[in-house]
């Protein structure tokens, strides 16, 4: 196969948003999904069909670099999925991205010994994805996170978000992040600046809270102030 065009399309679907996500992080913002459930849909067609494409291809040097890091890149997109869907489907679609970017991956092992190094290390990953996703989708959904409340800042700057977090029979809490109002739409995912936690109070106490703005930079909660991170 003379043409190497297949083999970057899993590499760039699988990669994007953790390398995005990592990237970012350090600067202070968040990258979401419109959908984890479609585009994990999405990202295991691609994987499969790519997985197709490439079973009689033979990588060179540059290719086999690059290859080398899809299981790695996809058990990072694995945790991201499914943390954020909590959702099996999430969890079944991407185990089988990582199966099959772990086979394209395999073309790149030469000898016995890193043929079984790749093998085991691939295994613990797989092991890891599957853990991961068995406490994220039974476990992860206790908790239920509801805005109550949103107050906007006097610029529209900004927004403070009142959130009444009930965590089933261990409790609850209200919290109250203040976020950005603008944010960068990329269609397929929108990069925001990370919420700002600056109160967490005793659950159900959003029925009795008193919020406002006091000026673009500090909110009054409970006639306390808390600055805000501009």
């Amino acid at each position: 196969m003379k043409n190497k065009f297949p083999v970057f399309i899993p590499l760039f679907t699988v990669s994007i948003l953790p390398l995005l996500t990592l990237a970012l992080y350090p600067f202070g913002y968040s990258v979401s999904l419109i959908s984890y459930k479609i585009l994990s849909a999405v990202s295991a067609v691609i994987c499969i069909a790519s997985g197709y494409l490439l079973k009689n291809y033979t990588p060179d040097k540059a290719d086999k670099i690059i290859l080398s890091l899809l299981p790695l890149i996809q058990l990072i997109n694995s945790v991201i999925y499914v943390s954020k869907s909590k959702s099996l489907i999430t969890a079944v679609f991407m185990a089988v991205c990582f199966i099959m970017c772990a086979a394209i991956s395999e073309k790149t092992v030469n000898s016995d010994k890193t043929k079984i190094f790749f093998v085991i290390s691939s295994s613990l990953m797989f092991v890891a994805i599957i853990l991961f996703s068995f406490v994220a989708v039974f476990f992860g959904n206790f908790a239920v996170n509801t805005v109550v409340n949103t107050v906007d800042s006097p610029s529209g700057e900004y927004y403070a978000e009142v959130v009444n977090s009930d965590q089933g029979a261990t409790g609850g809490s209200t919290v109250v992040y203040v976020k950005k109002s603008d944010y960068l739409n990329l269609l397929i995912m929108k990069i925001e600046k990370t919420p700002d936690r600056i109160y967490l109070g005793e659950w159900g106490e959003y029925e009795t809270m008193e919020i406002e703005w006091e000026d673009n930079s500090t909110l009054l909660i409970n006639s306390k102030e808390y600055k805000v991170n501009t």
